[in-house]
């Protein structure tokens, strides 16, 4: 959906459950919780993983100088590529995890890493590593 005012042309895309605005012309996206910066996301609102980094590839493709993210200071498309970066590395985590014989519990009571033990919201780290057991055998990693 595209909304044009006398001077701002708005365009609305869903992502399943979700809704972004993009403002072609300034070149910024209003990425709502697509996107966390500097925080760890919640999966448990997520239909999936795999749907989360599809998405993130959408919002990379927007090509925007600045993103407005749901959860965190407003940041460039380094943002895009950090929050990929956790989603693939908690994925790689647990799939090693599994193979080892281990439990959602005992992965989610380790550490946190350490790229990641400085960001908000460090609750959601053991409810991500749940998620991703409960999510079955992911697909490849982008």
């Amino acid at each position: 959906m595209t909304l044009a005012g006398p001077r701002r042309k708005v365009i609305l895309k869903a992502f399943r459950s979700d809704v972004i605005a993009v403002l072609p012309e300034d070149r910024i996206v209003f990425a709502g919780d697509l996107l966390f910066a500097g925080h760890h996301p919640f999966f448990g609102d997520s239909p999936g993983s795999g749907h989360l980094l599809d998405a993130l590839d959408a919002l990379e493709a927007e090509g925007a100088r600045r993103y407005v993210p749901g959860h965190g200071p407003i940041s460039g498309p380094e943002a895009i590529q950090s929050m990929r970066r956790y989603v693939q590395d908690l994925r790689r985590l647990v799939a090693e995890a599994k193979r080892q014989g281990l439990t959602a519990e005992w992965l989610g009571a380790k550490e946190i890493p350490a790229q990641y033990a400085t960001w908000w919201f460090g609750r959601f780290y053991p409810l991500n590593i749940q998620f991703l057991f409960q999510e079955g055998e992911p697909p490849p990693i982008h």
